[in-house]
């Protein structure tokens, strides 16, 4: 993937892995739905330190920050919503929203384990008996299950790809 920085200068960023800053805390919990390494910056974490973790781990910052000084690693969106900012994104670094669905956690970014019904201790048990498949992030220990909001997300990020 290309992208343009500050000083126009085109980068190769690979393999495509993001670092939403704290303005796009909901774009960034799309990406990792779709299947996408990606990093939520805090509120304090500051542009210089931002573009650093960007540019060491690989990563493209995406931020709607005009101030954000820097030349690699770093895309800006103009839109608002999430849904432009989905959009506008899909433009600019060909995001496949369809990549790998539910397969990472929506909270921490760690890929998610597959779990047996009996392993899940923190779920109502009419879930763990029609669930068709449960979920474990092995470092916060949420569990998750396709659900009528799986669905609708899912519709969602088929909206974005096509």
């Amino acid at each position: 993937m290309l992208c343009r920085g500050n000083s126009g200068n085109i980068q190769k960023v690979e393999p495509m892995k993001f670092l939403c800053d704290h303005m796009l805390v909901r774009l960034g919990r799309w990406l990792r739905a779709a299947g996408y390494d990606t990093r939520i910056a805090k509120p304090d974490d500051n542009d210089a330190w931002l573009i650093s973790i960007a540019a060491d781990e690989n990563r493209l910052l995406v931020t709607r920050d005009k101030l954000m000084n820097g030349e690699n690693h770093i895309l800006f969106l103009k839109s608002n919503s999430v849904e432009a900012c989905a959009r506008e994104l899909s433009k600019k670094a060909s995001v496949n929203w369809l990549k790998a669905p539910f397969s990472r956690c929506l909270l921490c970014n760690t890929p998610f384990e597959i779990i047996q019904p009996s392993e899940a201790k923190d779920i109502p048990e009419d879930i763990k008996n029609t669930a068709p498949a449960l979920w474990r992030c092995p470092s916060c220990r949420k569990t998750y299950w396709e659900g009528s909001h799986t669905q609708k997300m899912l519709r969602q990020l088929k909206s974005w790809n096509s």
